[in-house]
């Protein structure tokens, strides 16, 4: 698979109207799961964000900071917060929501520690083309104490423990495909391993739509035995 400009704004290109009709689907039909629904619209903004870097760098810009920005907005506060939120809104047993509320909790504090410094330390973050990827490097407030590995194994906990601990069978199919993916991208493009998950857990935020459609459609099931 080639990851270029092209393929970054094709994605947001699709995504993001796809995003929009999947939120508006959500509402009319299924609002518990209007988290996962705004998932596509997530993935093409900051497919959006990629692009841009693409056709900027290399080179130093206020634009490509920018850029940047946004992309680790999505990648190191937005899904750290918003996968164990949307777990969280349409799960129905009392013991799963609660440890869902704590995850989503984790999330929200190791996002805000991630991105918060990088908005006032512009030195703390950089992005550069490795290969057939782009690679992105933060500088984190646990450097020095904490070392890569145990801390992307947090971060890869926070996002698949919400989603295989659910009680929906469809969303815990779907955290498994995202665990897949994330396998995938660290045997396979560990160089720049946030990149090219980021890319591949955007094109299976499609089948957000259909676990949204099977959800509805055993809801008025369920109203109709009554």
């Amino acid at each position: 698979m080639c990851f270029s400009a092209t393929a970054s704004f094709s994605a947001a290109a699709f995504l993001i109207p796809f995003g929009v009709y999947t939120a508006q689907r959500s509402v009319k039909t299924c609002p518990a799961y209007l988290g996962f629904s705004i998932f596509p619209i997530g993935f093409g903004l900051q497919q959006l964000a990629e692009g841009i870097n693409w056709l900027l760098l290399p080179g130093q810009s206020f634009a490509i900071s920018a850029a940047t920005l946004g992309f680790l907005f999505f990648s190191h506060f937005f899904w750290l917060l918003v996968v164990p939120a949307a777990a969280w809104l349409c799960e129905g047993e009392a013991l799963r929501k609660k440890i869902l509320f704590s995850l989503m909790l984790a999330g929200g504090f190791l996002g805000f520690s991630f991105f918060i410094p990088l908005l006032v330390n512009d030195g703390w973050f950089s992005a550069t083309i490795r290969y057939d990827a782009i690679y992105y490097s933060i500088t984190k407030i646990y450097d020095g104490f904490i070392s890569t590995g145990p801390m992307l194994l947090i971060y890869v906990l926070i996002i698949l423990v919400p989603l295989l601990v659910s009680s929906k069978r469809d969303v815990r199919i779907f955290g498994i495909l995202l665990g897949l993916s994330m396998i995938v991208g660290l045997v396979y493009f560990k160089y720049a391993f946030v990149s090219i998950w980021c890319y591949f857990a955007a094109m299976l935020s499609c089948s957000i739509l259909f676990i949204i459609l099977r959800a509805s459609n055993q809801t008025k099931k369920t109203f109709s035995r009554i």
